[in-house]
């Protein structure tokens, strides 16, 4: 009977945790590579990954948006294909006041740029895939 490898897939969420079990950290699979398989007797289970941190996830989704709302909704609209990945609103603290936004077809990353810029707004996603917007 052999024995089937199956190999992650691109953007794939990998998890790596402690000796004690507590997640110290997710990825999301960019690249890999096998070993080389120059002698057959001596093949070492060794694959080696590339991971993206949850920050690039940021760079990976596409929004649209076009509409006035507070800015905590826009946020929440902005941030939804994350959330859909199991991210969260880990902490927010902003002036919560109504805005126009006309956002088409940009990257996520993009989209928290502007606001940043034309709000004074600081913007973080961490290992853990919490997000932070202040």
């Amino acid at each position: 009977m052999s024995e089937f490898l199956h190999l992650p897939l691109y953007m794939q969420e990998i998890q790596i945790y402690s000796n004690e079990n507590t997640l110290l950290f997710t990825g999301y699979l960019e690249s890999y590579k096998m070993p080389e398989l120059t002698m057959l007797n001596s093949i070492e289970n060794e694959l080696t990954l590339t991971l993206m941190t949850p920050r690039t996830m940021a760079t990976k989704k596409t929004i649209t948006i076009v509409t006035t709302d507070t800015l905590l909704n826009i946020i929440n609209k902005i941030f939804q294909p994350l959330y859909n990945d199991g991210f969260v609103l880990k902490e927010h603290n902003f002036d919560n006041k109504a805005i126009t936004v006309k956002l088409i077809a940009r990257i996520i990353e993009e989209c928290m740029q502007i606001l940043s810029t034309n709000y004074s707004l600081y913007w973080n996603i961490n290992e853990l895939k919490e997000i932070t917007v202040n």
